[in-house]
């Protein structure tokens, strides 16, 4: 129990710390520019998170399971290596696109800076997957900290110390957010390479096929950021400044429980693998139990003072009490249902969570725009609490059905 909860406590406490460090950095970025701004940033942080999903492929998870397994240095080499390949090829074919649609891109953006941000997403974009990619490999390795540090708290962290001592324009903070970010990239690719150092050469081994993967990703990307483009695409600008910041401060939660699945998926995969099915039972339970003492706390402010804390965010944002309050909710069903999707993944069972999260999706694609365009931006909110709770509700009994048991150690089996 010692070798789980020791690494937890270190990755969630890294994940804390960039969840906390990403939720002042946007608190900051709605004071020190104006609520079109804020939209703007909000906007380009989900575009950036949707397209990132689309270049990488699905393979930051096959890489994950591979490297969880593989002590074969030549081989989780020539793995990686193949993957940025992959991956700097479909952003080569999605800068394309951009480039085609540039126009329409602007427009959606819809705002005096927007052809400047539409110029300088391909560099995010390309920062975000690559380390997307070696941060999944340096977990496969079993360094979940130094993964989350370099994945959820380097970036964000240095673009809160630039607001907090600096008075810089919105251009130059996104300059010095690629260049933060590709800083984040060389430190986790030079990592890697000083852990496959070995006087052998690469061997060339053929990435497993990330189908299943990938269209999880695509899926899940969808159910996580996409309900919001659709508001965006719905409500002004400012209105969705205020429902990205509440969804900033629910999600904040959600990324502090993301630390369980850091440091559970490789032992998911390795006891899975082994035969282990009592430890794997055990693992999957603990790591339910941690999910609800880190995710409750958090998760009760939220829901007594949901005004005071989005005035953080300034005057203007005060209103949006009663979207966070309803954004909790669904938070709060993902805490107690536990690490259920990142089991199913890591354990085979991709198929079965496809299919849910595809129906899950169907219902976003209908509730969102039509509850948006009944009761605006609240009803928007509504629609993606709704999904967060289906979501990991069926997660949670379609592992009772293939593994016999509840993510939860207070459910008794029969």
């Amino acid at each position: 129990m010692l070798r789980t909860v020791l690494p937890f406590f270190l990755t969630s406490s890294t994940r804390l710390a960039g969840a906390f460090s990403a939720l002042m950095l946007a608190i900051f970025v709605a004071r020190d520019f104006d609520q079109v701004t804020a939209g703007q940033y909000f906007l380009l942080l989900n575009v950036v998170g949707v397209l990132v999903l689309v270049v990488s492929l699905g393979l930051p998870s096959v890489l994950l399971k591979c490297t969880s397994i593989d002590s074969e240095k030549g081989y989780i080499k020539g793995r990686w290596l193949s993957a940025l390949k992959r991956i700097s090829l479909a952003w080569i074919c999605t800068v394309l696109l951009l480039v085609v649609f540039f126009d329409w891109t602007v427009a959606y953006f819809d705002a005096q800076e927007a052809e400047y941000i539409v110029l300088v997403l391909p560099a995010i974009l390309y920062g975000h997957a690559i380390l997307l990619c070696n941060t999944h490999v340096l977990q496969g390795f079993h360094q979940a900290t130094v993964s989350s540090v370099l994945q959820s708290l380097a970036v964000p962290l240095s673009l809160l110390l630039v607001l907090l001592f600096l008075n810089v324009t919105f251009s130059v903070f996104l300059y010095i957010y690629i260049f933060s970010l590709f800083a984040s990239v060389a430190v986790s690719a030079l990592m890697i390479w000083r852990r496959l150092a070995t006087k052998g050469e690469q061997k060339p081994a053929a990435l497993p096929a990330s189908g299943q993967f990938y269209s999880l990703d695509l899926i899940g990307i969808i159910l996580a950021q996409g309900g919001l483009l659709i508001v965006a695409g719905l409500v002004t600008l400012p209105q969705f400044a205020i429902l990205s910041a509440a969804n900033t401060l629910a999600a904040s939660v959600g990324i502090a429980l993301v630390s369980i699945n850091l440091v559970v998926a490789p032992r998911f995969a390795q006891r899975y693998a082994a035969g282990d099915l009592d430890g794997f039972k055990r693992q999957a339970q603990l790591a339910s139990l941690l999910s609800v003492l880190v995710g409750l706390p958090f998760l009760a402010a939220l829901l007594v003072f949901p005004e005071q804390v989005m005035s953080l965010y300034g005057d203007s944002f005060s209103d949006g009490g009663e979207l966070l309050t309803v954004l909790v909710v669904g938070q709060l069903i993902n805490a107690i249902t536990g690490p259920s999707q990142q089991l199913l993944k890591m354990s085979g069972y991709e198929r079965d969570l496809k299919f849910l999260s595809l129906l899950v999706c169907l219902f976003l694609l209908v509730t969102v725009p039509v509850l948006t365009l009944w009761w605006g931006v609240l009803g928007g909110a509504v629609a993606l609490s709704l999904t967060v709770a289906l979501q990991n509700i069926g997660a949670f009994f379609v592992v009772r059905l293939r593994h016999g048991f509840f993510c939860l150690p207070s459910v008794r089996i029969p």
